[in-house]
């Protein structure tokens, strides 16, 4: 019997073999850009680039609309400049020689005047000045007093600077040769005159003109500003000086003419 229970347990071992864990399948990893974080950081950093791509675009619209507007009240002003400039242009030249930016309105009247006082005129010479500053001067008046100012540049989005260049320059013209109008009557009237009454006229005559010729200068200064504004300004030629009277400036000369006294090429001096 002990033999019997021997050999049975040698036959069945006591040990027991451990399974192995069963095989359980993994879920790939999520993909980065598939990642919540990742997606949120992306929407983020896309809405900011909307943002700027769009304020970009309306700030060139608007940079664009700015430029058109600033180029269409450029040619407005010009149109409008041209049109005051054909207008008083032609009073500006009977009344001096404009230089550069500058002019010399009725000289010979404020010459004559000064002449006259020094005991170096008589009364014929500021006679015949004052009657032609009076005749410039009454033909200018009317002139200047009808430009349309707020019409030539009201309504077309033009500064206000420039418009006031405008205005004055046609008021302080018009009011130039209005004084130069009275300070050629007072000449006139001087030659009347003999003695203090003569003098004290003709001092106040000149006093008159000297005003007016400051009023008339810096109303060619606002002139000549507005169509420096506009980039129309073109200075004038200067007067050719130092020719004998009545002599044509040679590029006045048809083609092949000589100016006066020159000899032709093949001539021999004389002697």
């Amino acid at each position: 019997m002990a033999l019997k229970s021997k050999n049975r347990g040698r036959g069945h071992s006591s040990r027991q073999v451990t399974r192995g864990p069963r095989f359980q399948p993994k879920a790939p990893p999520t993909p980065w850009f598939r990642r919540r974080r990742v997606q949120v950081i992306g929407a983020f950093l896309a809405g900011i680039a909307l943002v700027v791509f769009v304020t970009w675009v309306r700030d060139g619209l608007r940079a664009g609309s700015v430029n058109d507007e600033a180029d269409a009240r450029a040619a407005a002003l010009r149109r409008s400049v041209q049109e005051f400039t054909n207008l008083v242009q032609p009073v500006v030249t009977e009344v001096g020689t404009p230089v550069g930016a500058t002019v010399d309105p009725f000289p010979r009247i404020t010459q004559d005047l000064e002449a006259f006082l020094d005991g170096e005129a008589d009364t014929a010479e500021i006679e015949a000045s004052a009657d032609a500053t009076a005749d410039v001067a009454a033909d200018g008046i009317p002139k200047l007093r009808d430009i349309d100012v707020p019409g030539i540049f009201g309504d077309k989005g033009l500064a206000a600077d420039d418009v006031s260049l405008a205005v004055n320059a046609r008021d302080r013209l018009l009011h130039a040769l209005q004084v130069y109008e009275e300070s050629a009557a007072q000449a006139l009237r001087a030659a009347d005159f003999s003695g203090g009454a003569q003098r004290e006229l003709a001092a106040s005559a000149l006093a008159l003109s000297e005003t007016a010729r400051e009023e008339f200068i810096g109303g060619y200064a606002d002139y000549v500003a507005l169509q420096e504004a506009a980039g129309t300004f073109t200075p004038p030629a200067p007067p050719q000086q130092g020719l004998p009277p009545g002599t044509i400036p040679t590029d006045e000369l048809p083609p092949g003419a000589l100016p006066p006294g020159a000899l032709p090429p093949d001539a021999v001096p004389p002697g």
